[in-house]
């Protein structure tokens, strides 16, 4: 089942903006005061450098960041998954994450000719169990703008030029009726893109956005009684989360940060710290709030008090665990990072995307970094599908005599098309070991090692097969 409400997409297309708005308008208070208290200090530490774009992701269920090609969860310590590097096709590189993972997690990625370089446009993957697919049509090729959960139902706000914005429910357990958009009675509630939000309030849908032919947005509501009201003028948009019956909104007014609440029936405007207009905005699990300008980082606590870091660099997005446990992406001309709040076991080196890109199409895995907890190195096609040798001579003399190997498991995976023999190797250095030592011996060039969870069919030990399990077909 499907709903279509049209909404124009383009100024010229509005309509003229009446003087009031049906079902209550009002406007947030221009002003807040700041903090009688100064705000405490707020130290970062490095997690992950990237020469690409780095970008974190607020999905429930399992945050996330992306580099380059790569994606990974946040976690302590990050966690590169074989399974978040499955299903996904030519070069595409990952540029937002939504939705609620497992069951209605969204992957939408910046496609580019393999050749020329040239953007090809977006593509939206949804993830199905352990890997990523191209999500239903029409959604792999007009990606969603957001998504959020709302009665039991997983709903999307969708634009389809020229029809407009519309809502549209992509995973329910039962049918359920969505409000229109726009709100009948609302008032002039034309939206222009971009910069448009979807949120859930206490049951409710709400959209944030900027009205046409008006200079601020609105929040608008959508169930009944629906209402429109307005952010100060000149107000600015970033970023809109919700929690409970709260919906946040951040950006900037006169030059500086401005943060709003939303309790589905007023707009408040929060104290804020004398900052640049916030770029980012996420809610940790304990009431805190965090949110990011120009090179700044703050969180508020639950009871309200603010502390204040430095990113050294452009921040691109924050992620929030709770009050003390954050993680903050960055941009600089040298490339991208992660930092956190706490100190990083390690720091993680991304590979770049182009390489990401020529491993997927060898070898249909990702390029693996210290963070990847399924280190596999592929070494040669051994035979068709369903076959598996008893002894592999080649294997046993290049491995013979080198302690740098200790750990290593050699195993031969069947991926329903080909037979291949590989390692799952104890950690990245190990990997490029083999790579170097048995890639030189057997006179194979290129390999890498990928993050992978081969589907076993045979072990080797010195060579010589030890066990096979019978073979199952799995849906791809």
């Amino acid at each position: 089942m499907r709903w279509l409400v049209p909404l124009c997409l383009a100024l010229s297309a509005c309509r003229s903006p009446s003087k009031g708005a049906a079902g209550g308008s009002a406007s947030a208070a221009a002003s807040a005061a700041r903090p009688s208290k100064a705000p405490s200090p707020l130290t970062l530490h490095r997690w992950l450098t990237s020469r690409d774009a780095v970008s974190v992701h607020d999905v429930a269920g399992a945050p996330m960041v992306t580099a380059g090609a790569t994606v990974m969860r946040l976690a302590d310590p990050l966690a590169q998954e074989p399974a978040l590097g499955e299903g996904l096709e030519g070069d595409a590189e990952p540029a937002r994450i939504m939705g609620e993972f497992p069951d209605a997690a969204f992957l939408v990625v910046s496609v580019t000719h393999r050749v020329t370089g040239a953007p090809l446009g977006e593509r939206a993957y949804r993830w199905y169990a352990k890997r990523w697919a191209p999500a239903p049509s029409p959604l792999h090729d007009a990606p969603p703008l957001a998504v959020v959960e709302h009665r039991a139902a997983t709903v999307a706000l969708l634009s389809s030029p020229p029809a407009g914005l519309r809502l549209e429910v992509v995973r329910a357990t039962k049918p359920i009726d969505l409000p229109s958009l726009p709100p009948a009675g609302a008032g002039p509630t034309s939206l222009a893109l971009p910069g448009v939000w979807l949120a859930e309030q206490a049951g409710a849908l709400v959209v944030v956005g900027t009205r046409c032919g008006e200079s601020a947005p609105a929040v608008l509501h959508l169930d009944a009684p629906a209402s429109a009201l307005s952010l100060p003028h000149g107000a600015t948009v970033s970023a809109v989360r919700a929690r409970g019956g709260e919906v946040l909104i951040a950006g900037g007014l006169d030059g500086r940060a401005a943060l709003f609440r939303y309790d589905g029936a007023k707009l408040t405007r929060v104290e804020t710290p004398d900052l640049a207009p916030l770029s980012a905005l996420s809610l940790g699990a304990d009431g805190s709030v965090w949110v990011a300008a120009a090179e700044k980082v703050a969180s508020r606590s639950a009871a309200g008090e603010w502390a204040v870091g430095a990113a050294g660099a452009r921040v691109t997005g924050v992620v929030a665990a709770d009050g003390a446990r954050a993680w903050v992406s960055v941009a600089s001309p040298e490339g991208g990072a992660l930092l956190g709040t706490l100190p990083a076991r390690e720091v993680v080196a991304v590979p770049d995307k182009r390489a990401s890109f020529a491993a997927r199409a060898q070898y249909g895995k990702a390029l693996a970094t210290s963070a990847c907890t399924s280190l596999w190195v592929p070494l040669v096609v051994v035979g068709r599908s369903g076959w598996v040798p008893d002894d592999l001579p080649w294997l046993r003399e290049s491995v013979a005599g080198k302690p740098e190997l200790a750990g290593v498991r050699y195993l031969a995976e069947d991926d329903g098309h080909e037979t291949w023999v590989g390692a799952l190797v104890p950690t990245l250095a190990a990997g490029e070991a083999l790579v170097a030592d048995v890639g030189a011996r057997i006179g194979i060039g290129g390999q890498r090692v990928a993050c992978h969870a081969p589907r076993e069919a045979a072990e080797y030990v010195e060579g010589r097969r030890v066990r096979a399990r019978e073979r199952v077909l799995e849906r791809r």
